[in-house]
């Protein structure tokens, strides 16, 4: 298993979630922070869909839609993850739909899952950006019936190893949202002023509310969650080398299971 600056840093917190959760009298499972015997259920958001295109850029005379690359690593990231033991996944779409923020939380706790996983690709319209970045939850808060202890952890722990893996492929950090909360490609972005936001929304506990619909709709629902933006569409440099074909795409998607099971100590089905 190697170690490299984000998972090093995430030491710390792992020790710190060990506590809590012992103080809790909740069983942890070894090396995971997922409670219980029950399959992993992992719920995997392709970004936009339908005509919610996302990010459009020309490259090569053809225009390319973030959506489709969205749904390309998705799915297999999908493939990969069930070549593990106890895994089940749910996609919040499979073709080129349109799915409304809201329905996208509510597939993920219909299907009770234990992690919210959403798909994307970055663009910088405004200056010459690379590399990727990891947004996390921003609160401690706990909805009733959170599926951890801590899924602020979680989504800390997971983070850290998708930066892991992404970083081995080659991938550049991006320090474009240092000014939103972001660090070393870990982005926790709070609903204020601090965030950009025009207004303050809370969550029920009185803490600032994730400022991406993904992270905060998820958390009202009590399930820990992370965005991956795995690269620049707007970059020429980083289009060619992780986006300009499905082999390539498919190779993110395959990073972003190995951290998924590293997170959760996933173990492969035996042939």
């Amino acid at each position: 298993m190697k170690k490299n600056r984000s998972g090093k840093i995430l030491l710390s917190f792992l020790a710190l979630a060990v506590t809590i959760f012992a103080l809790s009298g909740v069983k942890l499972s070894a090396g995971s922070f997922r409670t219980g015997d029950r399959p992993l259920v992992i719920c995997i958001d392709p970004g936009h869909g339908g005509d919610d295109e996302g990010a459009i850029y020309k490259h090569g005379g053809a225009e390319i839609m973030e959506k489709d690359l969205n749904l390309i690593i998705a799915e297999a990231l999908r493939s990969e993850l069930l070549k593990y033991e106890n895994v089940t996944v749910v996609m919040t779409r499979e073709d080129d739909v349109k799915v409304e923020p809201q329905e996208r939380a509510d597939i993920a706790y219909a299907s009770d899952a234990d992690v919210f996983i959403s798909v994307h690709i970055n663009a910088n319209p405004d200056k010459p950006s690379r590399g990727c970045m990891i947004m996390c939850n921003v609160s401690h808060y706990q909805a009733p019936g959170a599926k951890t202890p801590d899924n602020y952890m979680v989504s800390s722990r997971l983070g850290g190893f998708l930066l892991d893996y992404l970083i081995e492929k080659g991938l550049l950090v991006s320090d474009d949202m240092d000014e939103y909360g972001g660090f070393e490609g870990i982005v926790r972005r709070p609903y204020s002023e601090d965030g950009g936001a025009s207004k303050e929304e809370l969550y029920d506990d009185g803490s600032v509310a994730d400022y991406y619909y993904q992270l905060r709709f998820t958390a009202k629902y009590g399930i820990p969650a992370v965005i991956i933006e795995h690269a620049y569409l707007s970059s020429d440099e980083d289009y060619e080398a992780y986006l300009s074909s499905a082999d390539k795409l498919a190779e993110l998607g395959v990073a972003d299971a190995l951290a998924i099971a590293e997170t959760y100590n996933l173990k492969l089905i035996e042939e």
